[in-house]
């Protein structure tokens, strides 16, 4: 389990005071997620998240509460295959004014003991005022 308590660095993180791009959320975040790891064969393993997420500022007020689960292959000790699914429903004025689902994959090298090159594409196939398109990310994750 794991709780965050996040505050914004600097103003119009949200890009909405003349300036067009969305850096970061701009308000106050409270974030409380559980997180669970487990093996379900040799090489396949689920990791599942849930969480609650309350964000308030600017007057107004929104609780999520997304779901997430990974399944994750490991095709050898340096290659790894893996595939998430999301759901992120809002809520807020008495019921669920928007939500948004994606499913994705990526695919896991290790160049060394420390570090590991990623990439992921995502689609979102359903949303309501929240979610559309896809993603697409590169990475490298500096292993301790």
């Amino acid at each position: 389990m794991q709780t965050l308590l996040l505050f914004p660095a600097a103003s119009d993180l949200e890009g909405m005071e003349g300036r067009n791009e969305f850096l970061d959320q701009g308000e106050l975040q409270w974030w409380t997620r559980i997180l669970y790891d487990v093996p379900v064969g040799r090489r396949l393993w689920l990791y599942l998240e849930s969480g609650v997420l309350w964000r308030t500022g600017a007057g107004e007020e929104e609780l999520l509460t997304p779901a997430k689960a990974i399944a994750s292959y490991f095709v050898s000790r340096r290659w790894t295959l893996y595939a998430p699914v999301e759901f992120w429903p809002t809520w807020g004025d008495g019921g669920l004014p928007a939500y948004f689902g994606q499913i994705g994959g990526g695919i896991k090298y290790e160049l060394s003991s420390h570090l590991e090159l990623e990439a992921l594409l995502t689609t979102f196939v359903l949303g309501k005022n929240s979610g559309a398109g896809q993603t697409y990310n590169l990475g490298l994750r500096w292993i301790k």
